[in-house]
């Protein structure tokens, strides 16, 4: 019964250290659950923004399954070309509101070729 008692003994031991090693195994996997979701939600996030940004034909190429990398680079660049247009109008809305402020100080004097000398108006 004593050759009995060890073999169970052994049994329990390796089945807690097994217990133990799949617990801290699963511990690891929800963590790297936890951050694959975190990451999944940050590329959510992004995405909705570049798909606000994107234009109509872009958008197309994203429902008729085109690649998913050639789709993404085509947001992108989409969103890219969005932020330069707003940079560029909002250049020229401040050339425009400048511009007046800059010529209000200034009076032009009308220029004349008349030469009082020998009495010639041109």
């Amino acid at each position: 019964m004593d050759g009995q008692g060890a073999i169970v003994k052994l049994e329990d031991l390796v089945k807690s250290h097994l217990m133990f090693a799949v617990r801290e195994e699963v511990e690891v996997l929800k963590e790297r659950i936890s951050e694959l979701m975190d990451r999944i939600n940050q590329l959510e996030y992004e995405n909705n923004i570049l798909k606000a940004n994107a234009s109509q034909e872009t958008l197309a190429q994203l429902t008729t399954g085109g690649s998913s990398v050639a789709a993404a680079a085509a947001v992108a660049a989409a969103a890219a070309a969005a932020a330069a247009a707003a940079q560029q109008q909002q250049q020229q809305q401040q050339q425009v509101t400048t511009a007046p402020a800059a010529n209000a100080g200034s009076t032009k004097v009308p220029t004349s070729s008349a030469n009082p000398a020998n009495g010639s108006v041109s």
